[in-house]
């Protein structure tokens, strides 16, 4: 056993869902590695392959993981495709993981989300095609701040209950609406700072003309501009008692609003024109702001529908903290932070994907699938080898996997076309902006700050 590490294994006989295929050819790639290729070097000889230690985490979590002592069960005694069971400590497991780092996990993170989405694109999407068809992707961006790690590493004891310390950071991300799949994701180490910090990161690789949903919390001028300026579209909502001067009405009635309007006051002000919009829905007013401009490239309405899908990534943060126990830390170490993150992101992509299978065969809506119920009977079939997308599709109904969704339905104006008033000559769209400089309050504590590290993204 010290002489011959474990053989990779061609399929992962735990591993039965159709999509997982696809995670099983992205294990048996090379992955970089982080051990030293000499083999003079002093030490055990590797006995745990990457692969069978990355396959086995994976399985794990699949399996519902809640510490590492759950992970060195699975090694010790399983059989993981010709994977053999290894009798090695639970110490010597996670000093491995350790020495390993996360670079292995976002590439097999990336690997996988690149499979499926590709197999995504031919099924119908969770946004109908037919709105917003112009954008050449919609996004939801927001972020989580993660949950307190408990005091078990010696440096953390000595920290009261609540510190800020205890709080690892926070998790950036962007979420493709269409697709149901995290696309960009950025750990952010300080759980304080401000969100609009490196905002401009969520643009990493995102295509020209895509169509970014965000709240409140990335209300800003400057974004506003920049995002106009580099050719993408954004929708938010506005945010009450800021200026605005209109510069055209497109429709106006008993509450409803399509407008073109300046942003802002003398003092501070947008630099290109945007469009505002308004409308009761009998219980409240709704305002949103975009960029755009012409009423029959986004009506109304389909504006309202899309800002209302920015709550898919306050559903899929509650999938990962919740349904797959994100909240619980298996450990406070950095590193392995990081690492159960990433693994949990990786199961978060396939159970979204296997999500939108049932909906596309079964014929409904992506939310008409309990995720809830879907995630904590997966283990389950896992155990029993059988095929959850299959048994879904065949028994879901009666058995409660398959029910009517419980997203608000929205009650929204019609306003037809040849309503609206257009502009003649059409208005100036651009002017001088002036930015108000945001400078942070600082904040007194009686012990010295420590330094917070970069951020890391979690992408290549």
């Amino acid at each position: 056993m010290h002489d011959t590490p474990s053989k990779p294994s061609a399929e992962l006989q735990h591993f039965r869902p159709r999509l997982e295929e696809l995670v099983l050819q992205a294990c048996g790639e090379p992955l970089p590695s982080t051990k030293p290729t000499s083999a003079s070097r002093p030490g055990r000889p590797v006995v745990l392959d990457s692969r069978h230690l990355w396959m086995a985490l994976l399985l794990s979590v699949l399996s519902g993981m809640q510490s590492y002592q759950d992970l060195w069960r699975t090694v010790r005694s399983r059989r993981i495709g010709s994977f053999q069971p290894l009798a090695l400590t639970d110490d010597a497991i996670v000093k491995r993981l350790q020495h390993a780092g996360v670079d292995p996990l976002l590439v097999l993170f990336h690997r996988i989300s690149h499979r499926i989405a590709t197999f995504l694109q031919t099924l119908p999407k969770a946004v109908p095609d037919e709105l917003a068809p112009f954008a050449s992707k919609i996004v939801a961006l927001d972020e989580t701040t993660w949950d307190a790690v408990h005091k078990h590493l010696t440096h953390l004891r000595h920290l009261p209950d609540g510190d800020p310390a205890l709080l690892p950071g926070k998790l950036a991300a962007r979420f493709d609406v269409r697709l149901q799949q995290w696309e960009w994701l950025q750990f952010r180490p300080s759980a304080s700072a401000n969100c609009k910090v490196q905002i401009t990161s969520f643009l990493h690789d995102l295509p020209l003309g895509s169509l970014l949903l965000f709240d409140l919390g990335y209300f800003s001028f400057p974004w506003f501009d920049y995002l106009t300026q580099m050719q993408y579209w954004f929708i938010t909502r506005y945010r009450e008692k800021t200026v605005y001067q209109l510069v055209h009405t497109f429709y106006r009635q008993e509450g409803i609003l399509d407008a073109l309007v300046w942003m802002g006051s003398r003092s501070a002000h947008t630099g290109h024109l945007l469009r505002l919009v308004r409308y009761s829905d009998g219980k409240q007013l709704r305002m949103y702001v975009t960029n755009v401009l012409d009423p029959r490239q986004l009506s109304l309405p389909d504006i309202a529908r899309l800002y209302a899908r920015r709550w898919d990534i306050e559903l899929a943060f509650l999938t990962l903290k919740e349904h797959l126990d994100l909240h619980h830390w298996w450990s406070g170490h950095p590193v392995l932070m990081q690492q159960q993150a990433i693994v949990v992101l990786i199961v978060a992509q396939l159970v979204h994907a296997m999500r939108m299978q049932i909906a596309a065969e079964a014929g409904v809506d992506p939310f008409e699938v309990s995720l809830p119920l879907f995630v904590r009977m997966l283990p389950h079939f896992l155990r029993q080898q059988e095929d959850l997308v299959a048994w879904v599709l065949d028994s879901g109904r009666q058995m409660g996997f398959l029910r009517p969704s419980s997203r608000l339905v929205l009650q929204l104006p019609d306003i037809p076309v040849d309503a609206l008033s257009f502009p003649d000559p059409p208005p100036k769209l651009t002017r001088l902006a002036r930015y108000v400089e945001y400078v942070p309050t600082p904040k007194h504590s009686s012990r010295p700050k420590k330094k917070s590290g970069q951020a890391s993204n979690l992408s290549p």
